[in-house]
């Protein structure tokens, strides 16, 4: 099964590998795709497998990273020098090693997928703004699909369900999902319309992404009523 799906995701198997680190290395690659170029976020979202349970304890060292490093995002980040991907991935496993040490300096829970939600919705406003590496501008694709040079990932697999890659993160995006409705129901309610919102706070950047991402895609409404039902299967 981990064999399949790392092939599905990355067109081949490696078989110098074994199942488990096979599987770390796609959940690694993966997190580096929905980090979208933050490590911030690509460290949180490797703490939410630690503490989901998708990372075996005897991975967490320092001599895994010949295992991990090596991993270049497949399909995207073209434009992205693959040592550069490599040095990326070195830096943020050796931080997440370091830091799993003290658990404690992590969020857990509903508050670190709180934490996540709120940081991709800060950085897909930066793509809906400029324009993501590799795509080209004024190409006609569907929305979010991967030559969109303005996709959004929130939208796509949160809001969309669309499949990410791995059963880890979907069980993600369908929490987030919950927290983008949540933020629609509050920009939304009456009471709060004459609220001045910091165009630099979660909500202000909700906000804008949803404004931008429409300007970006014309005749398209970002929160489409058909990914709006709660119970989304994913």
């Amino acid at each position: 099964m981990v064999e399949k799906a790392y092939s599905f995701i990355y067109g081949h198997k490696e078989p110098e590998y074994t199942n488990e680190e096979l599987e770390l290395r796609l959940l690694v690659g993966l997190s580096y795709r929905y980090a979208q170029g933050d490590r911030s976020i690509q460290q949180d979202l490797l703490q939410h497998l630690n503490q989901s349970g998708y990372i075996d304890p005897k991975f967490i060292n320092g001599d895994t990273i010949a295992k991990v490093a090596s991993i270049a995002p497949p399909h995207t980040h073209t434009s992205i020098p693959v040592y550069k991907i490599i040095e990326e991935n070195e830096w943020v496993w050796k931080r997440f090693v370091n830091i799993s040490a003290t658990q404690d300096q992590f969020e857990s829970g509903d508050t670190l997928i709180r934490d996540i939600t709120e940081d991709m919705i800060a950085r897909e406003r930066k793509f809906q703004n400029g324009v993501r590496d590799g795509r080209e501008v004024g190409i006609s694709t569907a929305p979010d699909s991967r030559p969109d040079p303005h996709a959004s990932l929130l939208r796509r697999h949160a809001l969309r369900g669309a499949p990410s890659g791995h059963k880890a993160f979907d069980e993600l995006f369908k929490s987030i999902n919950g927290f983008l409705l949540a933020g629609k129901s509050y920009i939304e309610d009456p009471e709060n319309i004459n609220i001045p919102f910091s165009s630099d706070g979660t909500v202000g950047n909700l906000i804008q992404l949803q404004k931008k991402w429409e300007e970006n895609h014309p005749g398209e409404k970002f929160w489409d009523a058909r990914f709006l039902n709660p119970d989304l299967e994913f």
